[in-house]
């Protein structure tokens, strides 16, 4: 054999060697708890119920929902909402009720003033209600449920968790 023969092999031997040892050489992930995975599917059904007040207002301003109703409807969501950031605030210090629903209250009046900047003041009835049917369908094939090792969020149609990597089975995920 030549030395340039040689040289190759003594090459290919130390890529094999490098791709061998790399699962060795990389550190481990941490487990997740139950306690986080917890904590994370309560932030998921607080943005839920977030964005299901702001939808009931807006539609109430639109004129869709009876007036009989909406105050009804607002109380209840209020309710899962205000009851879902006093479990999210008992990871550090628990809060009443009245300033829970302070809290929550405060954040969707942020998330309006947003909302209202973002969005033009020029758009017609029909252009809103296009504008909301478009996101309605496009919020529809969103979320898949949360990954059963780490908690993380799933998108329709991920075959891996895009946090832990582990692969996904739909008999194991873990519905919202």
């Amino acid at each position: 054999m030549d030395i340039g023969a040689l040289l190759i092999l003594l090459a290919i031997l130390l890529m094999m060697a490098a791709y061998l040892t790399q699962p060795f050489l990389t550190p481990r992930r941490r487990r997740v708890t139950m306690e986080e995975r917890r904590y994370s599917s309560l932030m998921a059904e607080y943005e839920r119920v977030l964005s299901a007040l702001q939808e009931l207002d807006f539609d109430h301003r639109l004129g869709k929902i009876p007036e009989e109703e909406y105050p009804l409807l607002r109380a209840e969501l209020l309710k899962k909402g205000t009851t879902l950031l006093q479990e999210l605030e008992a990871w550090r210090e628990r809060i009443s009720e009245a300033e829970a629903e302070q809290r929550l209250e405060a954040t969707l009046a942020e998330r309006r003033a947003q909302r209202a900047q973002e969005s033009s003041a020029g758009l017609s009835d029909e252009e809103l209600e296009r504008l909301l049917a478009r996101r309605r369908a496009a919020r529809k094939g969103k979320g898949e449920g949360f990954c059963p090792a780490c908690g993380h969020p799933l998108m329709e149609g991920d075959r891996f968790c895009p946090s832990c990597g582990v692969a996904l089975h739909q008999e194991n995920l873990i519905r919202s």
